[in-house]
């Protein structure tokens, strides 16, 4: 969503806790999609197009997702993301609950009414409102605020290097990931004040 903002860690975990908190049947659902988006940088779109068998195979969950060429935004190519060690928790977790005999085909992120329809965008935007009023989160916030906040992140732990980061969040042109790197008011203050 054009204009959301990164959430900071605190937000991102005080969500995260939010969601953890909703209905028994769907929270796990909740947080590791949530989880799964702040932890890839995927967009809203792609990780609801994943099925069972692109996060899992016969030994459990991979240590990465593959992105299919055609679930991905402009289907210009395939990914294959790795997953960070809480991540692949949580999808264990997840996966043991709610798909222990999983089917090829399955959704990975079923509906709340039936487990072999993929949840909507609209399903998972009414959850994550929620949670962000539960949490106080305030200001232009959605789902592309955790590809956003991946974004800072990833950009952060890459040395601030922005070809890098371009890759990490598979843009084809390295502005589009200048304009999700946000400036940091405060930051640039201090800034000011040092000169």
């Amino acid at each position: 969503m054009r204009g959301c903002r990164p959430l900071s860690k605190t937000e991102t975990h005080s969500v995260a806790r939010s969601l953890a908190r909703a209905s028994r049947n769907v929270r796990i659902r909740n947080v590791a999609l949530w989880l799964l988006v702040n932890g890839t940088g995927l967009r809203i779109s792609e990780a609801l197009a994943l099925r069972v068998e692109d996060v899992t195979s016969h030994a459990g969950v991979r240590s990465h997702v593959a992105l299919r060429r055609g679930r991905t935004k402009g289907a210009r190519s395939g990914a294959t993301l790795p997953f960070n060690p809480k991540i692949r928790r949580v999808l264990s977790v997840f996966l043991r609950k709610h798909h222990p005999a999983p089917q090829t085909g399955s959704p990975q992120f079923f509906s709340d009414r039936n487990h072999a329809d993929a949840l909507t965008r609209n399903g998972a935007w009414r959850f994550l409102r929620g949670a962000m009023d539960d949490a106080e989160v305030d200001g232009q916030t959605g789902w592309h605020s955790g590809r956003k906040s991946f974004c800072k992140a990833i950009y952060e732990a890459l040395g601030n290097d922005l070809i890098s980061t371009r890759s990490a969040m598979r843009h084809s042109s390295v502005l589009t990931t200048a304009v999700y790197l946000h400036a940091d008011r405060n930051r640039v203050e201090e800034a000011f004040l040092r000169i």
